[in-house]
């Protein structure tokens, strides 16, 4: 079976997806075409240097929080919480006492089973 689209000859498929196209296009009113209007240069200039004097503040905070951090000696080492650091004394300790009594358990079924000649 052909489609619409291949029965007609080229030129009229053409034209009727002109036609389908413009169905979707609206007239522009008089409110499309306008200008924007020109932005007040003194405005502009304002904004700028209040976005500059903005910038100089934070630049002048930054320098006293690093001029007050210098007059410490430095910042303050980090912990070993906040570096991640594990002791891995007290890590192995933890996990070799919490698994010791499963570890038996297990162990002594085992050894009950070569008791028994491995009947379980």
């Amino acid at each position: 079976m052909e489609s619409a689209d291949e029965a007609e000859p080229g030129s009229a498929r053409i034209y009727a997806l002109h036609d389908r196209m413009d169905a979707g296009i609206c007239l522009m009113t008089d409110d499309g075409h306008a200008t924007p209007a020109t932005p007040d240069p003194d405005d502009h200039v304002a904004r700028l240097q209040a976005e500059i004097e903005a910038t100089k503040a934070r630049r002048a905070a930054y320098r006293a929080e690093a001029a007050a951090t210098v007059a410490r000696g430095g910042p303050a080492p980090a912990t070993d919480e906040e570096l991640g650091t594990i002791k891995t004394d007290d890590t192995v300790g933890k996990i070799a006492a919490d698994a010791s009594p499963e570890i038996g358990s297990g162990l002594r079924r085992l050894m009950s089973r070569f008791r028994r000649g491995g009947n379980k």
